[in-house]
């Protein structure tokens, strides 16, 4: 499953509290672990969907800060930042040194004096860029680096959630409570479970049976 899928999964679920699920059932001596597994994972997914709503919110700031900077172009190429004109600029060929010239035919070192001499020239097309990209471009590459930190917080979040619905799937409920609650998530969020939760659905659900098997013969 992409991240990008995931994202619109967990997104679509965050409204959806865990149906049973005691609030503080973490606080509780003898608490059934399936409970805490499930109270860990909400928590988990409740930072992952705010981690997610604030990089949409930069995402949409970036656009902005694209907007205002304008269409800034250099060699016909579209510049960003002061840092990719620079390096655009330093791609442009830059002739034939000395010792070169000398061993080279003499249309050759024609061309190549032409050509240096046509470098030797003001680039206006570079000035006018980066006067641009001085003026304009502080608020892009602020949004830009704002973006990158939040997704790079977005992937640790989701790693948490992932681990969360692992530690449900492990978790031996003790209580029908906490066995409803354990085959009620397996039901609701199937599709959505990562490959090794998944895996681990049919073990899960056989405990839970076990524990509701036992509840009803007492």
């Amino acid at each position: 499953m992409t991240t990008t899928t995931r994202r619109a999964i967990l997104a679509g679920l965050a409204a959806a509290p865990v149906a049973g699920l005691p609030a503080l059932a973490q606080a509780l001596p003898g608490a059934d672990p399936v409970l805490v597994a499930l109270g860990d994972h909400g928590r988990a997914r409740a930072v992952l969907d705010a981690a997610y709503a604030r990089t949409s919110a930069l995402s949409d700031k970036v656009e902005a800060a694209q907007e205002a900077l304008g269409h800034i172009t250099y060699k016909g190429e579209e510049v960003l930042n002061l840092r990719q004109l620079e390096r655009l600029r330093s791609m442009e060929p830059r002739g034939f040194s000395d010792e070169d010239l000398e061993r080279t035919i003499a249309d050759l070192r024609r061309n190549n004096a032409a050509k240096r001499a046509a470098l030797a020239e003001p680039d206006h097309e570079y000035e006018a860029a980066r006067a641009a990209l001085v003026e304009r471009g502080q608020p892009l590459e602020a949004a830009l680096r704002e973006e990158r930190e939040a997704e790079a917080a977005d992937e640790k979040w989701l790693d948490a959630v992932n681990a969360a619905e692992v530690a449900i799937m492990t978790a031996e409920p003790t209580t029908q409570a906490g066995a409803a609650a354990l085959l009620r998530f397996i039901a609701d969020c199937f599709e959505e479970l990562i490959d090794d939760a998944r895996e681990l659905a049919p073990d899960a659900i056989r405990a839970a049976v076990a524990v509701l098997e036992r509840e009803g013969r007492a």
